[in-house]
């Protein structure tokens, strides 16, 4: 969005609601639902505890907007907005979501 405008729209795949095992402790993979702001983008493969994320856009701790491989029509991340690899390339070649990007999640 743009001042009111729709900019652009991307297919996206969130928390798939699952209960997963990290570091002995079980999580259920949500993607928590508010108002942030990107606070930190890394442009590269980014290294996680959960694999590794295609240029990422951090809005909500280790909750980023990124880049992967498989971008089902179905939530399927531990809590992530998933892209493809070229909207990800997209969203950084217009300089969408710099530090500070307001990101709604509903």
């Amino acid at each position: 969005m743009d001042s009111g405008a729709v900019t652009g729209i991307y297919n996206t795949s969130t928390g798939s609601n699952q209960r997963y095992e990290q570091a002995g402790a079980w999580q259920v993979a949500v993607t928590p639902s508010g108002t942030f702001q990107v606070f930190r983008r890394v442009n590269a493969w980014d290294s996680g505890p959960l694999g590794s994320l295609y240029r990422p856009q951090y809005f909500n701790g280790a909750i980023a907007v990124h880049g992967y491989t498989s971008v089902p029509s179905t939530p399927a991340s531990h809590g992530c907005c998933r892209v493809s690899l070229p909207a990800m390339d997209h969203l950084w070649d217009v300089g969408g979501m710099q530090v500070g990007t307001s990101v709604l999640v509903y």
